[in-house]
């Protein structure tokens, strides 16, 4: 048996377009029909992720976005601890929560190793 294989039928993964460049690993949300950009936590419109790109992409190009599951090739996580949407940096992770006024927190997921992140996507309110 091939395990990568069984971990990756272990993912959801669906293909959109990028609006703009998109790197791999890339919190992203619809941005226009069929079209994802990277997500960032300032405001509700560009905060709701919908998953992260499993591949970097150029503008116009497709994309696969991994919705649920294990993602790879992170490094310096710590294992256990909660992951969020930036509001600094569109796309990125940070293991603090916004918190500026009227920031979205998304919650991205949970490290299960300091290279893999398990995907739980759940918006848990917005700053007032």
């Amino acid at each position: 048996d091939n395990l990568n294989a069984v971990a990756e039928a272990e993912k959801v993964v669906n293909n959109y377009l990028a609006e703009v460049a998109i790197l791999a690993r890339d919190v992203v949300y619809i941005s226009s029909a069929d079209n994802v950009s990277p997500a960032i936590a300032t405001a509700p419109t560009t905060a709701y992720g919908i998953g992260l790109a499993k591949a970097a992409a150029a503008p116009a190009a497709t994309v696969p976005v991994i919705s649920e599951g294990i993602v790879s090739g992170f490094s310096g996580l710590t294992p256990g601890a909660r992951y969020f949407l930036s509001a600094a940096t569109a796309g990125e992770i940070t293991a603090t929560p916004p918190v500026g006024s009227g920031n979205v927190i998304l919650l991205v997921g949970h490290a299960k190793s300091a290279t893999q992140l398990h995907l739980q996507m759940d918006t848990l309110g917005r700053r007032a």
